[in-house]
Formats: structure tokens, C-alpha cells, sequence
């Protein structure tokens, strides 16, 4: 018994000074100048960034951070590796909708899967003439998993960057999907903090949804919206981010609710900073 106690208390010593270790590793992490390496791989891959208000920079860089020494990056489909660009440039758009948002961010998310092009996942479901139930594999751009992960095309995300301003962002796009399924279900109504709010976006986006599926030339908003509510969401995300004074012009009422659940007005940054460039 006398030896069993010894044997704890060893253990419980070690465990305390590894854990103080790790901790002092993780406040120098967070301590430390954000580098200018990382500055400039945003500005490249990060269009928002450059204008990105001075009073969100120090959150923006921590949420980067958090997000590079919590996720794990795995390369998939021949990819030999998920370099330190892909990995910042995936949690630079991720950190733009948590940037601004209270509490932890992502914390049901443990994995980034990426794919140097589009993968194969399973189709929908459909009945063959004989009865027979048949499913389809296709390809994807990227896909959020309700289970802890994303997928993503670095091709696509690469092609998303360089026709910034189109309102098609992949990385912005799953992260939203992220977002929705923070309740453990991914139906388009994320967790506003108001009730009122709750009710406001699922009478609007029901009326913009049908808005979108009749072909309306006033909307701006991708077609693939028309899908389900759930993609109605993400796309208006994406537009939300990536086109925000179009989006503020053709469907202020969405505007007004994302800029309250993200507590983020984009469509003002163009005035609000110059331009960071990095020495």
C-alpha cells in the first residue's frame, strides 16, 4: 500500500509538471508577435484581411492561433502534405466568422481533411426501375462533417482566392455549415443569441429561399442556395462575406442578421482602415 502511494504521488508530480510545461508553451505561443510571414500568406490568401478594421487585428491573429494549435491538418488523395500556407489560409477564413463571436470557437471540430483536387463522396439516394435503391458517388469541393471534421479541394480553395468578390468562398462556405450544426443539426437557423432573431431569420430565409428558387434577377445570392435551408445558409454566409455591400444592397434584412450573429459589419471595413501591408 505504502509503495502503491508512492507510485501515485510520483505520477501525480510528473502529470503537474507537464501540464505546467505545456501551459507555459501555450502562453508564450499566444504571447508572441504574430509573424510577419503569416501577415503576408494572409494578404495573399486572405482578401478580407487587408481590410480587416485595426480594432478586430489582435482578436483575428489569436483566433488564428487558437485554431492552428487545436485542429489537425491531414493530407488526402495523394496529397503529400498540407503545408503551413494551406493551413493558415483555411484558418484565416475560418477565424472570420469567430473573430468577433463570444466564447470558443469550432470546439466540436478536431480535423481539416485536404484533398489536392475534388474528391469522391457518396450521392443521394435514388430508386432504379427495378426497384432497387442506388447511390451515386460524386465529387465535392469540400464537405462539414457533424462528427468533428472538414473536407476541402485545395484546388477550389486556390480558385476562390483568385475570383475573390464572386460570393463563392468553400472555406467560408462549410464553415458556415460548421456553425449551423453547433446544436447537432444542420437545418439553417444557427444559434442566434436572441429568440427574436431565431424567428426573424427563419421568416426571411424561407421567403428569400423561394425568392431564389423562382430565378428573381434581384437576388444575389449563388444559386445553390435553392438546395435546402441548410445550404440557403451557407451561401448567404459566403455572400455575406465575400460580396458584403452587394449583399447589404439586395437583402439588408439578411444582412442586418448576419452582422448581429457574427457581430461583424464588412460592408463598412473598405472605410474604416488603410490598407495593411506589412513592412
Amino acid at each position: 500500500m505504502i509503495l502503491f502511494s508512492a507510485v501515485f504521488a510520483l505520477a501525480v508530480v510528473v502529470f503537474l509538471a507537464v501540464s505546467l510545461r505545456a501551459k507555459r508553451r501555450r502562453e508564450r505561443y499566444f504571447a508572441a508577435p504574430f509573424p510577419q510571414e503569416w501577415e503576408k500568406i494572409l494578404l495573399r490568401n486572405v482578401p478580407a484581411y487587408a481590410i480587416l478594421p485595426n480594432t478586430l487585428r489582435e482578436k483575428y491573429h489569436r483566433r488564428i492561433k487558437e485554431f492552428l494549435s487545436e485542429k489537425t491538418f491531414e493530407a488526402c488523395g495523394g496529397l503529400k502534405s498540407v503545408s503551413d500556407e494551406m493551413a493558415l489560409t483555411i484558418a484565416g477564413h475560418a477565424s472570420l466568422l469567430s473573430v468577433n463571436r463570444s466564447g470558443t470557437a469550432w470546439s466540436s471540430l478536431h480535423s481539416v481533411l485536404v484533398y489536392p483536387r475534388a474528391f469522391a463522396a457518396p450521392g443521394e439516394e435514388s430508386e432504379t426501375e427495378g426497384g432497387l435503391v442506388a447511390r451515386e458517388r460524386g465529387t465535392r469541393d469540400g464537405e462539414s462533417w457533424t462528427h468533428g471534421s472538414v473536407v476541402f479541394s485545395w484546388q477550389r480553395i486556390a480558385r476562390d482566392i483568385a475570383l475573390h468578390g464572386n460570393g463563392q468562398n468553400v472555406v467560408i462556405h462549410e464553415f458556415a455549415h460548421q456553425l449551423d450544426s453547433d446544436d447537432g443539426i444542420t437545418g439553417g437557423c444557427p444559434a442566434f443569441s436572441e429568440l427574436s432573431d431565431v424567428r426573424a431569420w427563419q421568416n426571411i430565409a424561407a421567403r428569400e429561399l423561394e425568392r431564389l428558387r423562382s430565378g428573381d434577377a434581384g437576388t444575389i445570392l449563388d444559386e445553390y442556395g435553392a438546395e435546402n435551408p441548410a445550404e440557403f445558409f451557407a451561401v448567404s454566409v459566403e455572400a455575406f462575406f465575400e460580396q458584403p455591400i452587394e449583399t447589404k444592397r439586395a437583402h439588408p434584412e439578411i444582412y442586418a442578421l448576419l452582422s448581429r450573429l457574427f457581430s461583424l459589419d464588412p460592408a463598412t471595413w473598405e472605410d474604416e482602415r488603410t490598407p495593411n501591408v506589412p513592412i
